[in-house]
């Protein structure tokens, strides 16, 4: 047996007994594909979240098919040096407690307003007042979509399974955009914005 093919099969065992002991990993990060956005009531547009948002992104999973109640990690969003935005602060070969690499587990993001807490009770709070709120795969305010079933990758130096693809790509996560339920003085002040947009173009 060669010095090189003892060597090989020497990494392997160890890379198959730290996986044993290892739980395991997702990539905890999105790109410009998959951007989070926040929908501004005032200007009625929407554009990538910045940091300024001020937002706490959470990372919830569960082991029951298609549920995800558990928060497991928190981020916050980022602008790239090119200026880009919608970013989430990567973790890389984040460990899902109690896993093994090959598990199956089933995963949602959501993002919130950071002043309420970094906590599933934060969370909570922020829907219960109206505020800024979204989650990938949601169809309604307040209500997670069916969680996505990603197979978990292996420790360290590996950076984990990624969660995130582009919004064709079946069986990963997708960019979202974050709203409210703005107060009555806001849907006031943007109806009144597009009434007198609406007056000066017909004078015009």
């Amino acid at each position: 047996m060669t010095r090189m093919r003892l060597f090989t099969i020497i990494a392997a065992s160890l890379t198959l007994a730290l996986n044993g002991f290892a739980d395991g990993t997702v990539l905890f990060q999105n790109s410009l594909i998959s951007a989070i956005k926040i929908y501004n009531f005032v200007t009625l547009t929407t554009a990538p979240a910045t940091p300024a948002d001020d937002l706490v992104v959470g990372l919830f999973w569960g082991t029951t098919p298609g549920t995800a109640t558990s928060l497991v990690a928190t981020t916050s969003i980022i602008t790239l040096p090119d200026g880009n935005s919608g970013i989430i602060a990567a973790t890389i070969g984040l460990p899902i407690p109690g896993t093994n690499p090959g598990d199956t587990g089933y995963f949602q993001v959501a993002a919130w307003y950071a002043s309420y807490g970094a906590t599933a009770a934060g969370m909570n709070a922020c829907i219960a007042a109206g505020a800024y709120w979204g989650a990938s795969g949601s169809t309604a305010y307040g209500f997670f979509g069916p969680a996505t079933a990603i197979t978990l990758g292996s420790p360290p130096p590996y950076p984990g399974t990624p969660i995130f693809g582009p919004p064709n790509e079946t069986g990963l996560l997708h960019g979202f955009t974050i709203t409210g339920t703005p107060e009555l003085g806001t849907i006031t002040m943007a109806s009144f914005g597009a009434f007198v947009l609406f007056v000066f173009r017909r004078r015009k």
